[in-house]
């Protein structure tokens, strides 16, 4: 029998954020023709969690000196070693996995160009481009989940078209619904007359959430509550900012919920207000839940919503117009219920996560040279950290 096609996946962090919590959907649904190893730069496996069980993978710590020269060959060497059929990288923050591979021709290559971080929100860093430029045409497939990285990959990288797929992420929305608001509420000391305000994902200087501390607490809202459910490097700041702008007592850092489907139908509004993003998860399973959203216009998002303008959609930066889209939605209860119906079905009809899955999997084999599934393999094991 086949053996099942071993992906070795590279992140510069395995710690929960979107790009995490795709990866793990698709491990855990991709099915028994995949196994797979994972590694995280930073040491950070925290997103592991989210595989279900019975999927097989490990986990393998990153080489030492990470920034020195010595890097990429200590990866190829990991390379050798863990012998995958395919290398999966993610973001810049892999790329010296992606080099390796490829110099050494150690294994078909497909990175995955999520997003960028801070120091590339509003600009890209001239090296990196040429980087990309060099080492993605020689690979085997490029992947972003929005147009705007497709057009990215293929006007500034000057990738080839036919090795760039744009795939759409996809949620499930049965998984998201309102059946634990009164549950989640209760445990974030939230009364039933407070108006909720919830955000899911990494407090992360991208996320530039500091807008949204100070537009609610411009906005004066008596009964507004925000929970902040996610861990980061942002967070010490967060709770100062908060205390100084005299909010401290209605933000709740909810902290790192290991599968927050349940949690979403206990907002009453979900808001977003980061200076960078392409197509973020937490967005789509705010839409599936049915709840009204307030986010900025960066990368894909205003689309994602079916380019609804103010008050869903505002310019990032731009507090003046965040305030008076909050004061809106807060204000217009029909309105918002009227939004997050809207929401729902355009998640339901243009966000499958089906058909995310068949196009990765597709994708995959390809890349590995298999057409045809492969057989069951043995039972799986599961090697934990």
């Amino acid at each position: 029998m086949a053996k099942p096609l071993h992906i070795h996946h590279v992140f510069s962090s395995f710690n929960l954020g979107g790009l995490e919590s795709r990866t793990c959907t698709l491990m855990s649904l991709l099915g028994d023709e995949f196994c797979h190893t994972i590694t995280a730069t930073d040491g950070g496996y925290a997103a592991a969690a989210r595989i279900a069980p019975g999927v097989r993978f490990e986990l393998v710590d990153s080489p030492a000196g990470k920034g020195t020269p010595l890097y990429p060959f200590r990866f190829s060497s990991l390379l050798r070693a863990v012998q995958p059929d395919l290398l999966v990288t993610y973001n810049w923050g892999a790329f010296d996995a992606a080099l390796a591979a490829t110099v050494d021709s150690i294994c078909p290559v497909v990175h995955t160009e999520d997003g960028f971080n801070p120091d590339e929100a509003t600009r890209l860093k001239s090296r990196r481009v040429w980087a990309r430029r060099l080492v993605l045409n020689q690979i085997s497939a490029v992947v972003v989940p929005s147009r705007t990285l497709r057009d990215i990959a293929l006007n500034t990288y000057h990738l080839r078209a036919g090795m760039v797929h744009w795939i759409p992420n996809g949620v499930e929305p049965d998984q998201y619904g309102t059946s634990g608001r009164e549950r989640w509420r209760a445990a974030w000391g939230c009364a039933e007359d407070e108006f909720l305000i919830g955000f899911v994902g990494r407090l992360s200087a991208e996320k530039n959430l500091g807008t949204l501390l100070r537009a609610v607490a411009a906005c004066r809202l008596p009964n507004a509550r925000i929970v902040l459910v996610g861990r980061g490097p942002c967070q010490a700041e967060l709770e100062t900012l908060a205390g100084e702008l005299g909010i401290g007592g209605r933000v709740t850092f909810a902290g790192f919920i290991p599968d927050p489907s349940g949690c979403y139908g206990a907002f009453d509004l979900f808001a977003m207000s980061s200076a960078t993003e392409q197509m973020p998860i937490s967005l789509l399973e705010a839409m599936a839940a049915g709840l009204p959203v307030i986010c900025t216009t960066v990368g894909d998002c205003a689309e994602i919503l079916g380019n609804p303008g103010w008050p869903s959609a505002v310019p990032a930066g731009d507090l003046d117009a965040y305030v008076r889209g909050l004061r809106t939605l807060h204000a217009d209860a029909e309105l918002r219920e009227r939004l997050g119906a809207r929401n729902r079905r355009r998640c339901v009809e243009s966000y499958s996560r089906e058909r995310m899955i068949a196009r990765y999997r597709h994708i995959y084999l390809a890349a590995a040279g298999r057409s045809e599934p492969a057989a069951n393999p043995p039972a799986h094991s599961r090697q934990n950290r």
